[in-house]
């Protein structure tokens, strides 16, 4: 999974591209001729933020087993216009071109996606989920077609880096709870760490240590529904694919399929713990343009692994807690 450098494409969106053979495929809004480019998806988000300390901090979701996927029911112009995708792996805010129309968003601008393709970026009034409420938010217009096979029902949307940038954020797969918090007046259990979490393209990335005491950057993505996944390089760099029994698996992005191999790994692990063999790890054989972000960075952990933590993101501070799960 090699990273592109086309400086031209500005959203990267992990989200959904991952799922292993999946007929999930996401197709940009096409935009009018006299919309102009607009800065989206940069890691510097497009909100204003409040957290309501009132309200409770619990977020109303459906948690997909199967999938892995964080389902919310934001409202958008006080709209309700369905099902959105929940991911720390997309750079931004997404949306469909039916549902902006249902919330009364307006076109902005355009926008490229990490295909290349030009898309509409529309901008609403506010944003609500929970205790959130973001105003002034710009979304960029993708068609995600075919979810209901992969999710159980049909997604609208995806929310990104924009929800996250300014507000504490609890993943908590035991509790399957979503917990969104004021940074100003967090407070971290005792028995907890932080960890340095650092942004790049408006995603986050942790260090990570793994098999053959190997050490470097990862990026937490909640819309990878495996373990973990190391790119191209990395498994080149290691040789990972050495004397290990491994099977051709494909993943799906942007209707481009490319192959990697699926097998075991003796461990990995994430803040002080250690997650031991590892049945299902993806070593990338080819590069696939999913991430654009540095060159050295290792790969893509995911919900299987996340889900053993209770995982505190606190981005505005850079830096994120790994909460071992109780059961």
């Amino acid at each position: 999974m090699a990273r592109s450098k086309a400086a031209s494409v500005s959203l990267c969106i992990l989200a959904l591209s991952s799922l292993l053979g999946s007929c999930v495929s996401m197709k940009a809004v096409k935009p009018s001729r006299e919309l102009r480019p607009v800065a989206i998806g940069d890691g510097k988000g497009s909100a204003r933020t409040t957290v309501d300390a009132g309200l409770s901090p619990q977020v109303e979701l459906d948690w997909d087993g199967g999938s892995g996927a964080l389902m919310v029911r934001p409202l958008i112009n006080d709209i309700d216009v369905g099902w959105f995708v929940l991911d720390t792996g997309a750079s931004g805010m997404l949306i469909s071109g039916k549902a902006a129309g249902e919330a009364g968003l307006l076109p902005l601008g355009t926008t490229r996606l990490q295909n290349g393709s030009a898309t509409t970026v529309f901008i609403g009034e506010s944003f609500q989920l929970g205790p959130l409420t973001l105003n002034g938010t710009k979304y960029a217009g993708v068609d995600i077609r075919h979810s209901s096979s992969v999710f159980g029902k049909k997604a609208v949307g995806i929310c990104g880096f924009d929800l996250l940038a300014q507000t504490v954020f609890e993943l908590d797969a035991s509790a399957r709870a979503v917990r969104i918090y004021d940074p100003a007046t967090y407070v971290l259990p005792e028995t907890a760490t932080w960890q340095p979490l650092e942004l790049h393209i408006g995603l986050a990335h942790a260090w990570c240590e793994f098999e053959g005491d190997h050490r470097g950057l990862f990026v937490l993505d909640a819309g990878y529904g495996e373990s973990v996944a190391f790119f191209d390089t990395t498994v080149e760099q290691f040789d990972m694919l050495a004397d290990r029994k491994t099977r051709g698996r494909w993943i799906v992005n942007f209707g481009a399929t490319t192959k990697i191999r699926e097998g075991p790994l003796d461990w990995f692990q994430l803040g002080q713990t250690r997650i031991d063999d590892i049945q299902r790890a993806h070593f990338a054989t080819q590069p696939v343009r999913i991430y654009l972000g540095p060159d050295d960075v290792m790969g893509l952990v995911g919900m299987k692994l996340m889900s053993r933590f209770r995982v505190v993101f606190d981005y505005s501070n850079n830096r994120v807690a790994f909460i071992p799960s109780e059961d």
